[in-house]
């Protein structure tokens, strides 16, 4: 079945990576792409509350800032962005801490890695993106999620979509 003619979107997750990469020059492509996952009604994005919480308080969004309180263009505009981006959060509850526990230790996921995976299950997406390669090496025996870099299929799109 072809992802444009499904009725329901298909429910992604971002992770932190990808976010930050919006703000910073290193890969204007995989940016413009991010940002249209967001517009595209294909897709319904989820993004965990620590992304939310990693993205602002990332070192590199500082800027080299080392003392409080750190505020600057950069971390403004990511602001902003998390707020209007229309994603729906996911908040590490109690269930998706338990999962995230397991899957931290059965798969040696990284604790914050595993949060934002928990996040994604318990949220039902399909997919989540990243760069992160120690993390796609990490999670790619899990059934319920596909962790995966973005890539390239067709019209350019970074993002693999089912056909």
């Amino acid at each position: 079945m072809n992802a444009k003619s499904s009725s329901q979107p298909i429910s992604v997750a971002i992770d932190t990576c990808l976010i930050i990469g919006l703000f910073f020059d290193e890969d204007p492509e995989l940016s413009e792409s991010t940002e249209q996952l967001f517009e595209d009604s294909r897709f319904q994005v989820y993004i965990p509350t620590l992304v939310g919480v990693e993205t602002i308080g990332t070192p590199s969004m500082r800027l080299g800032a080392q003392t409080p309180p750190i505020s600057n263009e950069k971390i403004g505009l990511a602001k902003k962005f998390l707020d209007g981006c229309g994603a729906f959060w996911i908040e590490l509850d109690v269930r998706a801490m338990k999962r995230a526990q397991k899957l931290a230790t059965e798969f040696m996921i990284r604790p914050a890695d595993a949060c934002v995976v928990a996040c994604a299950i318990e949220a039902g997406c399909k997919y989540l993106f990243t760069k992160d390669d120690k993390l796609i090496t990490s999670a790619q025996s899990l059934q319920e999620i596909k962790v995966t870099k973005p890539v390239v299929e067709g019209q350019g799109s970074l993002f693999p979509i089912p056909h």
